[in-house]
C-alpha cells in the first residue's frame, strides 16, 4: 500500500519511524511547509520530500495520506486529500470544532474514502489491562475514577499549542482522548462539568464526567509543569481499586533459552509502540476491508464532549449530555 505522509513534527517522525517498518507499506513523498523538516522525515522514509502539498498528492500516487498537522490547519489538508479520492489517517482532535469534524466526516463518506482519527491509548497495553479487569468485574461496580497528566508545555510549530484560539489547550489537545477512554471504559456520559485556568504560561484544566452508570471520573490535565511528564489513574470500584503511575511501572523481560550453548536471549513484549499498533491496524483495516476499533462516531463524539467541556469552563455550568447528535 502507497502512503504519504503530511507534517514533520512529534507526530509525523512517530508516524514515519512506524511507517517504514509495516509490511507491505511504500512511503511514497513526504510534506511539511518547513524544507529541513520535510528532508529530516524523507531520510527516515528513504523517500522524497516535498514542500508543496500539491504535488505531493499529485505526484506519489498514494493510496492513503498520513495528516499529522496543528489541529487549526488540519482541516484544508485533510479536505485536499479527500478531494483526490485518498484514504486519510490523522490523529485526534480530528478538527478544530465537532461541526468542522461533521463536515469532514460527510466529504468522506460522499467520496466513499475512509477516514481515521487515531486515539493511540487504545493500542495501550496498560490501558487494555485496565479495561480488560474492568469488563472481568475485578473491582466489581467502578464508582470513581481518578486521571491526572502533569508535565511541561508542548512543545509545535509556531507555539501553537499555547496560543488557546487555535490548539483548543489542555482539554481540546490532552484531555479528548481521556473523555474518549473512559467511555470506552465506562459507557454513556450523563453530564459534564469543567474548569480551565491559564496563568503566567502555565495551564490547568479539569473535567468530571458523569456516567449514566452513576460513576465518576475526575480528569485533570497541567501544562507548564517544571517536572517531566507524569501520568496517574486509580478506578475504584466496589470491591476493590487499580492504579496507574506512568512513573513507578517498569517494563519485564522474557527470558528464553535459544541456540546450541543454551544463550539466554531477552524478548520485550512492547515490540511496537502504541503509534505503531495503531497506524498498523488502521493499514490492516484499508487492506482487509475490515471496521476500525476506532470508530468515526466514538471519535467525534469525543470531540463534542470536549467542546462541552469548553463550554462548560467559560459558563462555570456544567452541561446535560443528550447523547450523540450527528447522523450521515
Amino acid at each position: 500500500m502507497k502512503v504519504a505522509l503530511v507534517g514533520g513534527g512529534n507526530l509525523g517522525e512517530q508516524a514515519a519511524q512506524s511507517l517504514r517498518r509495516i509490511r507491505g507499506v511504500e512511503v511514497t513523498g513526504v510534506y511539511d511547509i518547513r524544507a529541513e523538516a520535510a528532508e529530516r522525515l524523507a531520510e527516515l522514509c528513504r523517500t522524497e520530500a516535498f514542500t508543496c502539498y500539491e504535488d505531493l498528492v499529485a505526484k506519489t500516487e498514494a493510496d492513503v495520506v498520513c495528516v499529522y498537522l496543528p489541529t487549526y490547519i488540519q482541516k484544508q489538508y485533510i479536505m485536499m486529500a479527500i478531494e483526490q479520492g485518498k484514504h486519510v489517517i490523522c490523529e485526534a482532535p480530528l478538527a478544530a470544532t465537532a461541526a468542522e469534524a461533521e463536515h469532514i466526516m460527510a466529504a468522506a463518506a460522499a467520496k466513499g474514502v475512509r477516514l481515521f482519527a487515531g486515539h493511540t491509548g487504545k493500542f495501550a497495553p496498560y490501558l487494555n489491562n485496565i479495561k480488560d479487569k474492568l469488563t472481568k468485574g475485578s473491582i466489581g461496580q467502578p464508582g470513581v475514577v481518578h486521571i491526572q497528566h502533569s508535565g511541561p508545555s508542548p512543545v509545535g510549530y509556531e507555539d501553537w499549542y499555547n496560543d488557546s484560539a487555535k490548539s483548543g489547550g489542555v482539554i481540546w489537545q490532552q484531555l479528548i482522548h481521556d473523555i474518549f477512554l473512559m467511555r470506552w471504559m465506562l459507557g454513556d456520559v450523563k453530564t459534564i462539568y469543567a474548569m480551565n485556568r491559564v496563568v503566567h504560561g502555565t495551564e490547568y484544566a479539569s473535567v468530571t464526567l458523569r456516567f449514566r452508570t452513576g460513576a465518576i471520573a475526575n480528569i485533570t490535565g497541567h501544562w507548564g509543569d517544571p517536572d517531566a511528564y507524569r501520568c496517574r489513574m486509580e478506578l475504584a470500584g466496589n470491591n476493590g481499586v487499580i492504579r496507574y503511575d506512568s512513573r513507578n511501572t517498569g517494563s519485564f523481560e522474557l527470558k528464553k533459552k535459544r541456540g546450541p550453548g543454551h544463550a539466554v536471549t531477552v524478548d520485550s513484549p512492547m515490540v511496537h509502540s502504541p503509534y505503531y499498533d495503531q497506524l498498523e491496524h488502521f493499514i490492516g483495516c484499508l487492506k482487509f476491508g475490515t471496521p476500525s476499533e476506532i470508530t468515526l462516531e466514538d471519535a467525534h463524539q469525543s470531540l463534542q464532549l470536549a467542546e462541552a467541556a469548553l463550554h462548560s469552563a467559560e459558563t462555570g455550568m456544567p452541561a446535560a449530555w443528550e447523547g450523540y447528535s450527528w447522523k450521515n
